[in-house]
């Protein structure tokens, strides 16, 4: 069995956004797997510091992880490092995963700190718009989601806001450490409650490790 550890971020208030569901989904995770007898699940999982709605935080966040990830495969290079970004769609009725992100960042309204860039790459390594996919098989993971849970569906349109941002950095960093990730646009709150979040995305961590454990190892 492969030795799997989860990184698992959310995203803080911002314009037009008081109370970031993302942000609850974080700090509640870990108490929700253990009271659903999902122990050994939690302890493979560790959560950050929430992300701030900029794009400075998101990537002085994602370079920490790839110093750490780096750091740890050094030690232990048998480990598979899952990040899962959580982000919400504040128009949004499913949960979405999102299948690559662009190196674009257009930003339709300005950050945290007052940043909203137009057309700006993310990388200067790589053309603007160009895309980078997740290495991990969204369509499997869809069909899992829609067996457990539903209001599942794969999206190839994460934005070009902080959440695009992010998972492009991500992608672009972390992969490097070969590092499995993934961005969740979840709806709102308003659509749906924050039991039926962490539902979704305890189930969904669950169908990650299946499919890792089955590509990366033995099946668990």
């Amino acid at each position: 069995m492969v030795e799997v550890n989860f990184i698992v971020t959310g995203f803080g208030p911002f314009q037009g956004v008081t109370e970031n569901p993302t942000s609850m989904i974080v700090n509640n995770l870990i108490d929700y797997l253990c009271k659903e007898g999902l122990s050994s699940l939690a302890s493979s999982i560790r959560t950050l510091p929430i992300i701030q709605t900029t794009a400075d935080d998101a990537r002085t966040q994602i370079d920490r992880l790839e110093k750490e990830i780096c750091e740890e495969r050094q030690r232990d290079d048998s480990i598979v490092y899952v990040l899962l970004h959580l982000g919400v769609n504040v128009e949004g009725e499913s949960f979405q995963l999102e299948t690559c992100a662009y190196n674009e960042a257009s930003f339709r309204i300005p950050d945290e700190m007052g940043f909203q860039p137009s057309n700006l790459p993310i990388s200067k390594g790589a053309a603007t718009g160009s895309q980078l996919f997740t290495t991990l098989d969204v369509p499997e993971l869809v069909e899992s989601m829609n067996r457990t849970c539903g209001d599942a569906v794969a999206s190839s349109d994460p934005g070009r806001f902080v959440c695009n941002y992010t998972y492009y950095c991500s992608l672009d960093k972390c992969c490097n450490q070969k590092a499995e990730c993934l961005f969740l646009h979840v709806p709102p709150l308003s659509r749906a409650s924050l039991p039926k979040q962490l539902h979704f995305v305890a189930n969904l961590l669950q169908s990650i490790d299946e499919q890792v454990q089955r590509t990366h190892g033995q099946p668990s």
